[in-house]
């Protein structure tokens, strides 16, 4: 199945998002797909989370902490999601999400994560739950 409504950065319809480079390139089995070009910030540690992201193609270095205090976290690739923490507990982004070279990912939101946990059964939920909070605590305690 084609893409459809793809706008690209070399592409004068394309519109960024002012406040970050990124492009919304298509949408394909009812997914949105964004462009992120290389050293875009995605999100930014400590804002409210609204979207989670799915690696189709590049990486994304996550980062905690700014300037001398900036530290790396981990390195996100294909097949891997990130930005999932901040929709399963509410709290702020536990760190910033920076795309390490040119970015392509899938795009879901806080409605449509939220709604797929809530479909999950009570062991699930709460193991979801549990997991994100020690992983939250393991990130803070690295600082």
């Amino acid at each position: 199945m084609a893409m459809t409504n793809i706008n690209s950065p070399d592409d004068p319809a394309a519109e960024p998002d002012r406040k970050r480079p990124s492009w919304t390139i298509g949408h394909l089995d009812g997914l949105t797909y964004n462009i992120f070009p290389e050293g875009t910030v995605v999100f930014t540690e400590g804002e409210r989370g609204d979207h989670a992201y799915l690696v189709q193609s590049g990486t994304v270095e996550i980062r905690t902490g700014s300037g001398e205090n900036s530290r790396l976290v981990d390195i996100i690739g294909e097949g891997e999601f990130f930005g999932e923490m901040a929709l399963v507990d509410d709290e702020p982004r536990s760190a910033t999400a920076v795309a390490h070279e040119y970015l392509i990912c899938a795009v879901f939101t806080r409605e449509e994560i939220r709604m797929r946990i809530e479909r999950a059964d009570f062991l699930a939920q709460g193991l979801l739950r549990l997991i994100t909070r020690r992983l939250r605590k393991s990130i803070h305690r690295g600082k």
